[in-house]
């Protein structure tokens, strides 16, 4: 999608073409369930879509849960201690409810471009929790964001962690993240992971890529993305997916 988080047309068609022609398209995102459903819609998908960075996996219906992969519960409360005492920004993630503390102006606005219903405990109130997280994102300053693994050291072991920017990072259930949600669907759908295009741009889809017979970074990738990948398309704002399946699949069948 675009900056303006928008799909272009034109590439909206594309997706659906190559659907036509029987080739398979999903969704992975790190993203809430509710919030990716209605992208799945606008691009005909039916397959299992992949959301929360690979802990949930369900039919666009969300009537047929594939997978539900929550946090330990007490791992998380400690780690959000920690985080809450050093002051980071965090965000909890109960399925498709968001817990924060405050109401943010930024936590307002992701709600309501994403269609996230959101709860704010108050200071030093997201350890009350009783229920197990799907996710938990934490942002703040790069230089602050690099001491987290440090800070939470002890509970490294039961997290998959991974980054969407410089200043944030995401915390998922140590055995899943979007290359093994990937190979469960395929695996599913009886597809050979080395038959598979993965196109992503941030750090949370280096799994993916790394998973997938293609890994194809956005021209607006970060560079880690950039330097593992099999080929790199133009960025989203330049039609990058749109041009690289015109490119590799469109160009290859009739």
């Amino acid at each position: 999608m675009d900056d303006d988080r928008t799909i272009p047309l034109s590439t909206i068609a594309v997706i659906k073409e190559i659907q036509a022609k029987g080739i398979y398209v999903t969704l992975a995102s790190s993203r809430p369930f509710c919030s990716v459903t209605p992208y799945a819609r606008q691009l005909g998908i039916s397959l299992p879509l992949i959301t929360h960075g690979g802990a949930y996996i369900a039919d666009y219906t969300g009537t047929n849960i594939r997978l539900r992969q929550t946090l330990n519960l007490g791992a998380s409360l400690a780690v959000i201690k920690v985080l809450e005492d050093y002051d980071y920004y965090i965000k909890v993630y109960c399925d498709d409810v968001l817990y924060v503390q405050e109401a943010t102006r930024e936590t307002i606005k992701y709600s309501q471009q994403f269609g996230v219903e959101y709860h704010a405990l108050g200071r030093n109130q997201l350890t009350t929790l009783t229920e197990s997280p799907i996710r938990i994102a934490v942002f703040d300053q790069p230089e602050r964001i690099h001491h987290v693994r440090k800070l939470i050291q002890p509970w490294l072991t039961y997290f998959s962690i991974s980054s969407d920017t410089d200043s944030g990072l995401e915390f998922v259930d140590c055995s899943v993240h979007k290359g093994q949600a990937v190979a469960r669907v395929c695996a599913e759908l009886g597809i050979p992971m080395a038959q598979v295009m993965a196109i992503g741009n941030e750090g949370n889809d280096i799994g993916m890529l790394k998973a997938a017979g293609y890994g194809i970074a956005m021209g607006n990738a970060c560079p880690e993305i950039k330097q593992m990948a099999s080929y790199i398309t133009k960025s989203n704002n330049d039609f990058g997916v749109e041009h690289v399946l015109q490119k590799y699949i469109l160009s290859t069948i009739k």
